[in-house]
């Protein structure tokens, strides 16, 4: 595979990674519909909590995700962490169907859990891509912001196709403020975590895949990069050395002797002397064997 196409792998896998990192994805058109929520169940919402506490909570965990961004990649891996970031954040996601009905768990959970793996997530994110793509770091990190963007604009599409689609008008005025009074409509609200939580595992768990497989490629490249400048190095240290130009280098191989005794009483010398001379990449042998002998004794 080439580089190039690595490093596509690479930036499509970051933007799926960051698609659900950015709380305007769940809150810019989803605050209307859990204040009408409330509203509608303020009864049996005890104690009532202002839903916008889930954006500072967020702000908050946020940077406690990014602190804890370093001890978890140096303690379980990058790849691990970010898988243990993203399981983290599709469960505070999904978490929301249930806890809507309990405001400060879904503070707690939604805003607090969300924000400290989004936090997490997003700084491996950034981490690997600099990591895998060093010399292009600002059209990296430029391209994987559009993520969060592009999250923004489905999710506020999904909340208008699952809670939304008959394009009802707000008609309940309290205190100034304009709830929705449709039953239907705010039965809906719990649905949307669903679906949302559904769609949000898809795009972690694919853009990790492809993150993955791209920069696992680099590092079996620069693995066999390194063998293969380990092999040079051992084969010059034994004698066979190339020039670059292909130009002939000739290497002498040591001398062996060996000493035979036979019957005749004289002690004879074997000297065999073997050159190897490289031409045109390939190595050429000569030979050649010299005895001497000496009476014996």
């Amino acid at each position: 595979m080439r580089p190039s196409y690595r490093k596509a792998l690479i930036l499509t896998g970051s933007i799926l990674n960051a698609l659900p990192t950015s709380i305007s994805s769940y809150y810019g058109n989803l605050l209307p519909y859990i204040n009408s929520y409330y509203n509608a169940h303020r009864s049996n919402t005890k104690p009532r909590v202002d839903p916008l506490w889930v954006v500072s909570v967020f702000e908050t965990t946020f940077v406690l995700g990014m602190i804890l961004t370093s001890p978890a990649a140096h303690r379980f891996g990058k790849y691990p962490s970010l898988l243990i970031g993203n399981a983290v954040l599709a469960f505070s996601v999904i978490s929301g169907y249930l806890t809507i009905a309990e405001p400060l768990a879904f503070v707690f959970l939604f805003g607090g859990l969300l924000g400290t793996s989004v936090g997490m997530v997003y700084g491996l994110i950034v981490n690997l891509l600099l990591q895998q793509m060093p010399h292009s770091r600002g059209l990296a990190t430029g391209i994987m912001s559009t993520g969060p963007v592009l999250g923004g604009l489905i999710f506020i599409g999904v909340s208008y196709l699952v809670i939304y689609p008959n394009n009802k008008k707000p008609n309940l005025v309290i205190q100034n403020k304009i709830y929705f009074s449709d039953k239907e409509l705010i039965e809906r609200v719990p649905v949307y975590f669903l679906v949302m939580g559904a769609i949000t595992i898809s795009s972690l768990f694919a853009g990790s895949a492809l993150m993955y497989l791209g920069s696992e490629k680099l590092v079996q490249d620069h693995d066999e990069e390194t063998i293969v400048q380990k092999n040079d190095q051992s084969g010059e240290s034994n004698g066979y050395a190339v020039h670059k130009s292909d130009e002939a280098l000739p290497i002498t191989a040591s001398r062996i002797r060996v000493y035979s005794i036979n019957t005749m009483g004289e002690d004879t010398k074997t000297e065999v002397t073997a050159s190897f001379t490289p031409i045109n990449g390939e190595l050429s042998e000569k030979k050649g064997i010299n005895c001497y002998s000496k009476p014996w004794g």
